[in-house]
């Protein structure tokens, strides 16, 4: 295991790598048998109890059932994020968390933590479900997140270095694209009512430039699809 502290995330441009591997508690819990929007997670004390484990695939399966709808979810709240990824491992041991994500380490797990994890209802989280518990509160030595300086503690204890850090593309941020897709949005239907409008009465400046434009996007479309 790594000493607080010695292992660093790896930043290429303006995207970060951060790859976490943490145990997961032995022995049974009482079992995460559904979820409610406004109440949160659901527990049966009368249902047999359950390995920490099956509790963890619950939890995935909660957030990947209410992602799949369509639903803005929490998550979707933090906007460096180009993904993350759980897995638990063969073995049903230990749980391993990647993510790459524009930014600082330590400004992306600000965002984690007061955003995912503040238990304070929002638009996007009716039910003030701490997500980050609901997930990690089945691994070992996860005291929460209300000591932030612990918290930072234990992910950093348990960061493993990656290898090699790869990125495709490294100069875009997730509000990058975003930005890119709403532009092309709205300079589509821009370009749908130029289309009803007398050429002859544009200004031959405006004119040349939205001529100019069109051809650049036309040309980034087949170059770059």
């Amino acid at each position: 295991m790594a000493v607080a502290g010695t292992v660093r995330s790896t930043t290429v441009n303006r995207v970060t790598e951060m790859t976490h591997l943490v145990g997961i508690k032995q022995g049974l819990t009482a079992q995460l048998t559904g979820f409610d929007k406004n109440t949160g997670p659901i527990y049966n004390p009368l249902a047999p109890p359950v390995r920490y484990v099956d509790n963890l695939r619950s939890a995935f399966l909660i957030v990947e059932s209410v992602a799949s709808t369509g639903t803005w979810i929490i998550l979707n709240d933090i906007a460096t994020i180009h993904f993350a990824r759980w897995v638990i491992l063969p073995g049903d041991q230990q749980l391993l968390f990647t993510s790459n994500f524009d930014g600082s380490w330590e400004q992306y797990i600000h965002d984690f933590v007061t955003i995912a994890n503040s238990g304070k209802p929002s638009k996007d989280n009716a039910s003030g479900t701490k997500w980050m518990d609901l997930i990690w509160g089945n691994c070992e030595a996860y005291t929460g997140t209300d000591d932030l300086a612990q918290f930072l503690e234990w992910i950093q204890s348990l960061m493993i270095e990656t290898t090699l850090f790869f990125p495709t593309i490294s100069d875009v941020t997730v509000r990058d694209i975003s930005w890119l897709r709403q532009f092309r949005r709205i300079f589509g239907e821009f370009d749908e009512t130029a289309l009803g409008v007398d050429r002859t009465q544009w200004p031959p400046g405006l004119l040349a430039a939205y001529d100019q434009m069109k051809r650049d996007i036309n040309r980034i479309d087949v170059t770059d699809a």
